[in-house]
C-alpha cells in the first residue's frame, strides 16, 4: 500500500519495486513453508480518504499482512486495527506506528509518541560548521514532530535554531521565496529540508538563487529519477541528504544480495533509492514474520513471532539491528531504531551522493521530547 497516483506519486515511483524483487527471491527458494506469497496493491492516491478505501479494497481481497510505506498509513491505521490485519513498513506518517497499536512493525524502529530528539542532526550540522539550523517541513505528524526535533538536536549540539516552519501543505511544490527571505535574515546558515522531493529541490533552487549560502540538507534520500533533471543534478551539488539504511554504494554483502535481485526480478541495473529499500525490507519483515508463525500461520501468529523478532537487518541493509520488542515506540521520528538512531550522511557530487565513511549515531536525546 503506497502513493500509485495522486500528487505524490512522483515520490514513491519505485516502492513497489524492492517490495516485489525481494518476494520474488523469497519465492524462488521455494516460498515460506512450501506456500508461495502472493502480493495484490491498494493505491492511497495520495489522500487520506485514498487510503482507507485502500486498506478496505485490499481486506476484501482476503490479505494476510499489508507492506505499507505511505504518508498516509495513519487514516487507514484504525480500520486495520480493527481488522486485526498485522502493517509492516516505514513509519512515515505519525504517531500510529506505536503502542498500543500492536499490528504495526515498522522495520526502522517506531517513534515514541512523546517524539524524542535524536542526537544526529545536530552532530551533522556542527561538524559542518553550521551555526544557526532553519527548518522547513510538510504539514504531517511525523514531519512536524522531525522538523521541532532538529532544532532540539542542533541547541544541544551547542547551535542555535531560530527559524522553524513545518506548515507546508503536501501539494505545495514551490513559492518559497518569503520562506528564503525569512531565512536570510535570521542568518540561517544550515537547513534541514523535511518535505517531498519536488518541493525539496524547489526551496533549494530558490534560497541558492537569492545567494543563500548554507549546508543544506535533505531529510531522505531523492528518488533516483530526480536526477534524470539536469537542473536538479546543477541544484543537487554538494548538498546532502540521510540514509536510514547502509548505503547500496558501499557494497556490502547484504547490498550486493539486494542489487542481484533487483536486476534479476526486476530487471535493474540502475542505483536503486530509499524507496526500493522501504519496499524491500517490508517485504523482508513480511518473510520473517510468516517464518516466525510456525506451518500453520495466522494473523496472531504472525504477529507474536514477528514481535519476539529482536535482530531485523532487513537481509543486512539496517545500520544496527532493530528488535520489534526493545525500538516500539522507543525511537526518534526520522533515524534508525533506537537505542542508536544512526543516519548515513552523503554529499552530491558530479552525479551521485558521497558517503561519509561512517554513519553518525548517538542515541536519543534525554528531555527532549517535541511531543
Amino acid at each position: 500500500m503506497t502513493e500509485f497516483t495522486g500528487p505524490l506519486a512522483a515520490g514513491f515511483t519505485t516502492v513497489a519495486t524492492g517490495f516485489n524483487a525481494r518476494i520474488a527471491l523469497q519465492n524462488a527458494e521455494g516460498g515460506v513453508n512450501g506456500r508461495q506469497i502472493k502480493v495484490v496493491t491498494g493505491d492511497t492516491q495520495s489522500s487520506t480518504t485514498g487510503a482507507l478505501t485502500a486498506a478496505q479494497t485490499l481486506n476484501g481481497k482476503n490479505i494476510f499482512a499489508t507492506g505499507a510505506v505511505s504518508v498516509f498509513t495513519f487514516a487507514a491505521e484504525p480500520y486495520l486495527l480493527q481488522q486485526n490485519i498485522p502493517v509492516v513498513g516505514t513509519a512515515l506518517d505519525g504517531p500510529e506506528w506505536s503502542p498500543p497499536n500492536n499490528n504495526m512493525f515498522p522495520t526502522g524502529g517506531s517513534p515514541s509518541s512523546a517524539f524524542p530528539a535524536p542526537a544526529t542532526v545536530g552532530v551533522f550540522f556542527k561538524q559542518q560548521g553550521a551555526t544557526n539550523v532553519g527548518v522547513i517541513g510538510v504539514n504531517v505528524p511525523s514531519a512536524v514532530a522531525a522538523a521541532k526535533n532538529v532544532q532540539v538536536s542542533a541547541e544541544r549540539a551547542g547551535l542555535k535554531s531560530t527559524y522553524l516552519n513545518a506548515t507546508i501543505p503536501v501539494t505545495q511544490a514551490g513559492n518559497f521565496g518569503s520562506i528564503v527571505q525569512a531565512m536570510m535574515q535570521q542568518h540561517v546558515d544550515g537547513v534541514f529540508i523535511e518535505m517531498e522531493p519536488t518541493a525539496n529541490f524547489a526551496f533549494m533552487e530558490a534560497a541558492q538563487q537569492a545567494g543563500m549560502k548554507a549546508v543544506y540538507l535533505q531529510s531522505i534520500t531523492p528518488p533516483v529519477q530526480v536526477f534524470q533533471n539536469a537542473q536538479a543534478r546543477a541544484t543537487a551539488q554538494n548538498t546532502w541528504a540521510t540514509d536510514p539504511w547502509t548505503p547500496t554504494s558501499l557494497n556490502t554483502p547484504g547490498n550486493k544480495a539486494f542489487l542481484a535481485a533487483l536486476a534479476t526480478y526486476a530487471h535493474q541495473t540502475t542505483p536503486p533509492d530509499l524507496n526500493e529499500i522501504d519496499g524491500w525490507a517490508a517485504a523482508s519483515a513480511i518473510v520473517k514474520g510468516l517464518q516466525a508463525a510456525g506451518q500453520n500461520p495466522t494473523r496472531a501468529s504472525f504477529q507474536t513471532g514477528l514481535r519476539a523478532v529482536n535482530n531485523f537487518t532487513a537481509d543486512g541493509l539496517a545500520i544496527t539491528p532493530n528488535s520489534f520488542t526493545a525500538s516500539f515506540g522507543k525511537s526518534a521520528e526520522g533515524p534508525g531504531p533506537a537505542p542508536d538512531a544512526c543516519y548515513w550522511y552523503g554529499q552530491y557530487k558530479g552525479t551521485q551522493y558521497v558517503w561519509q565513511s561512517k554513519p553518525i549515531c548517538g542515541g536519543i536525546l534525554p528531555n527532549s521530547n517535541a511531543g
